[in-house]
């Protein structure tokens, strides 16, 4: 609960902090391996409660609320989401991205489909991220 109302931070160390711990969280779910069946139904639990309110947050951070420095962490949390749950993050992203107002919809499937895509490359989504942010930062989608 803590990173779902977090993200959008304004002050910088707290952001920090905050997309670190959700990170942390994410990448958890990519490693399952020595732990307990109990703990992992928490963590799906809670994964599956705040995702789709974090991947909100980010996906309006990389459109321009927060500033374009804070881009690079956005794409490692959005990288950790799809790595530890892909088949909900996919869904999320989608549904991120189709609540942003509709200027921003074209751009939108191209970033969809780079973090969607199987294998995922990483540096292509990298750029798909940067041009989604600066695209929605000329565009003024989030004012």
């Amino acid at each position: 609960q803590l990173c779902s109302g977090c993200v959008l931070l304004e002050h910088r160390e707290a952001w920090r902090a905050c997309t670190h711990l959700a990170e942390g969280i994410f990448g958890s779910c990519a490693r399952r391996v020595d732990v307990d069946p109990h703990t992992l139904s928490v963590l799906d639990a809670t994964v599956a409660q705040h995702g789709p309110v974090i991947m909100r947050g980010v996906t309006c951070a990389i459109a321009g609320v927060l500033p374009p420095a804070r881009v690079p962490q956005c794409t490692a949390l959005l990288r950790a989401m799809m790595e530890g749950v892909p088949e909900s993050a996919g869904s999320w992203l989608e549904h991120a991205l189709g609540a942003l107002p509709v200027a921003a919809h074209e751009d939108a499937k191209i970033l969809l489909t780079a973090c969607t895509r199987s294998p995922v490359s990483w540096p292509e989504v990298r750029r798909a991220v940067d041009d989604f942010s600066d695209v929605c930062r000329r565009k003024r989608i989030i004012a």
